[in-house]
């Protein structure tokens, strides 16, 4: 298995200050979600579609992304549009995962950066667990770093709450949903998740 450390030198400085846990759990994903050639897979808050991208080009045979946000999936439209004709193989929701209904199950769930934002993680884990039928990686913030007090004032600022997590905490979490086995790992400023059915 490949070093899941990003290149230092090549991320800049910039990057490797703010952006470490994002490019390390985007490695991490790919590393968890082995093999992708022929499988499913589900990105729940897609933003940019750059999970669905790379998901595609590793030989996913459908990929679903679902946002809040149109303007995110405006985004991933023209993300996807450099692979060419791949419609069929491509589906973009608008609309919340707690609400939507999904006609079938995915081999894989991608979570990142999502969970900041969701008020009941037991609902959401519930859920998450009767749609993937092999496994999702997600992450989770962590309450106890330097960053959070800055990240809860200025979200609450613009009126938006966020939910962080100790490690007993999410243990706790995962320990009471459906998944069948889990683990977790301290990467900068999240808890990268790995759970199987």
């Amino acid at each position: 298995m490949k070093s899941t450390r990003f290149n230092q030198k090549k991320a800049g400085w910039c990057n490797r200050l703010l952006r470490t846990s994002i490019l390390i759990r985007y490695e991490k994903t790919f590393l968890q979600l082995q093999p992708m050639k022929d499988r499913s897979v589900l990105d729940i808050g897609c933003g940019s579609g750059r999970y669905l991208l790379k998901c595609l080009k590793l030989g996913a045979a459908k990929v679903t992304g679902i946002d809040l946000s149109e303007e995110m999936l405006s985004l991933t439209r023209k993300t996807l549009d450099s692979v060419g004709n791949i419609s069929e193989r491509v589906e973009l929701v608008s609309g919340d995962f707690l609400k939507y209904e999904f006609e079938e199950p995915y081999d894989y769930a991608i979570v990142m950066g999502v969970m900041d934002y969701v008020e009941n993680p037991k609902d959401f884990l519930a859920k998450l667990s009767k749609i993937v039928h092999q496994k999702a990686v997600l992450s989770f913030p962590v309450a106890e770093n330097i960053w959070t007090l800055q990240r809860k004032i200025r979200y609450k600022i613009k009126g938006c709450p966020l939910y962080f997590y100790q490690r007993g905490q999410l243990e706790q979490l995962m320990e009471c949903s459906k998944f069948k086995s889990y683990s977790i790992e301290r990467i900068a400023r999240d808890y990268f998740v790995e759970a199987e059915k």
